[in-house]
């Protein structure tokens, strides 16, 4: 009972970082104006910690680029969950959320950000974390999760079609002109 309490308490704490529309398809739009910053970066190392009675993890990201906002060179998204020694047992303890999102040291991403007390988070959670695939000569760096659209394929296999996801670039185009047209916070 009492761990239940306390997993209540944290999803109640991180309510404002995680934001309450997590549990819902955010479309592209409502990430970008729902962020008070977006950023292309790389990830430089997650490490979980004890706050107060929660255990939390805490990732720097490098940031290459700003989308919208003003954030510094390195930001640190902090999010409930992780594995953490307690201060008092001296044992590690796991926490899980189901808003928790991986990141790896290296990977490449764009990040929507929400700021609450202090402390930076994504916007709608794993919704908020785009991977950006790595750079290939003479192709624009496609972004591995996002919005879809079907095309078909010139060449030998008339007719083929697949599906080809957003690019950094057509992200970089639909923010800026989010922005330009009054969709930002």
């Amino acid at each position: 009972m009492k761990r239940l309490a306390a997993l209540l308490a944290l999803l109640t704490a991180f309510a404002g970082v995680a934001r309450a529309d997590s549990g819902r398809a955010l479309g592209l739009d409502e990430l970008i104006d729902l962020s008070a910053e977006i950023v292309v970066g790389e990830v430089v190392s997650s490490t979980s910690r004890w706050q107060g009675r929660f255990v939390v993890t805490d990732t720097q990201v490098r940031v290459e680029e700003e989308l919208k906002g003003s954030p510094p060179r390195e930001v640190t998204i902090t999010q409930p969950g992780g594995t953490a020694v307690h201060p008092r047992l001296g044992a590690a303890v796991t926490t899980q959320a189901s808003t928790f999102t991986t990141f790896t040291p290296g990977e490449a991403v764009v990040l929507f950000i929400d700021r609450q007390r202090n402390q930076r988070g994504l916007v709608g959670a794993q919704q908020g974390k785009l991977t950006v695939a790595p750079a290939e000569a003479g192709k624009a760096r496609a972004l591995a999760i996002g919005p879809k659209k079907l095309r078909a394929e010139p060449g030998p296999a008339h007719g083929a079609i697949d599906t080809r996801g957003m690019t950094l670039d057509e992200l970089r185009e639909r923010v800026a002109a989010r922005r330009a047209g009054g969709g930002q916070r």
